[in-house]
């Protein structure tokens, strides 16, 4: 299945760029997850593990490394395989990666992590404190990536309340307290946490693929 997103001139329908929609989304969710870690992480400098190997975590990996300088990453998966091919992109970067088997390992040491899987059920179950976690993987409200015990222990973070509120499975299946979720737009104006565990939820919003399409069309120089 393709997706495309076209982008047009509202005022005369005038068509100025057809972009592949599946590469709008994987780049737009991710650099919404980094403006979130530059914003939110309590320590933004350091190792990241990466749960799940697919598109959202390779671009993930981008992100990060090209607007945090991260060097060091982790990377598990369901298929060890799949976590050994993007180790081996990570390290084709620069980086030092490692695919691991096991999460207990190397939890201790990350203090960013990254859950961008189609798991229905959580893959991750605590987390160090003071880590930022950047769920983007669950995006219905039957699914949720992060344990319950965990999201209720940290600090809450959401693209937008809107989508949360119907979609974060991960929140929603914690009963998460709403009037403490924050949306990102109002965290920007806020010091950035000290040290408690942050986690921010991302289901994705239109604005989201409009601002991604307008900086396309921007970089081609069309007007």
């Amino acid at each position: 299945m393709r997706a495309e997103v076209w982008v047009m001139r509202t005022d005369t329908g005038q068509r100025l760029a057809l972009l592949d929609g599946a590469v709008v989304t994987a780049r737009r969710t991710a650099a919404v997850s980094l403006l979130a870690a530059q914003t939110l992480a309590p320590h933004p400098t350091g190792t990241l593990l990466i749960i799940g190997a697919g598109v959202q975590a390779r671009s993930h990996l981008e992100a990060f490394q090209e607007g945090l300088g991260t060097d060091k990453v982790y990377v598990h998966s369901r298929h060890f395989e799949h976590a050994e091919a993007l180790a081996s992109y990570a390290r084709g970067r620069g980086l030092r990666a490692q695919a691991v088997r096991s999460l207990e390992p190397v939890l201790e040491e990350v203090r960013l992590i990254v859950t961008a899987t189609t798991s229905p059920t959580p893959v991750l179950r605590r987390a160090p404190a003071g880590a930022f976690i950047a769920a983007v993987g669950a995006y219905r409200p039957e699914m949720a990536e992060v344990a319950p015990e965990l999201v209720r222990q940290a600090r809450l973070y959401v693209d937008t309340l809107e989508g949360a509120r119907a979609e974060a499975g991960d929140l929603l299946q914690a009963g998460a307290d709403w009037n403490l979720v924050q949306p990102l737009e109002a965290a920007l104006q806020q010091p950035r946490p000290a040290s408690s565990t942050v986690l921010f939820k991302s289901v994705g919003h239109a604005l989201w693929d409009l601002a991604a399409a307008r900086l396309a069309v921007q970089s081609l120089g069309i007007r």
